[in-house]
Formats: C-alpha cells, sequence, structure tokens
C-alpha cells in the first residue's frame, strides 16, 4: 500500500511538471514567433531601404 502511494505521488509530479512545461512551452514558442515576426519586418525594411 505504501509503495502505491509513493507510486501515485510520482506520477502527480511528473503530470506537474509536463503541465508547467507544456504551458511554459507555449509561452516560449508565442516569445519566438513576435521576435522572428520583428526580425522580418527589419528585414523588410532594410530591403526596401536598400532597393
Amino acid at each position: 500500500m505504501g509503495i502505491l502511494k509513493k507510486h501515485s505521488s510520482f506520477l502527480d509530479i511528473i503530470i506537474y511538471i509536463s503541465n508547467i512545461d507544456f504551458m511554459e512551452g507555449l509561452k516560449l514558442i508565442n516569445v519566438v514567433v513576435i521576435r522572428l515576426k520583428m526580425i522580418i519586418k527589419i528585414i523588410l525594411k532594410g530591403n526596401v531601404n536598400v532597393t
């Protein structure tokens, strides 16, 4: 019984960590997308200025 309880709490920890990773991952993706958009805008502006 004690082993089972320990195992379930271990699973809870894994689920908790994976949920944190998932949310952090989404935030990270959003930040990367925003950065990429900014970089693309800068590159496009640079190309417009050059031509």
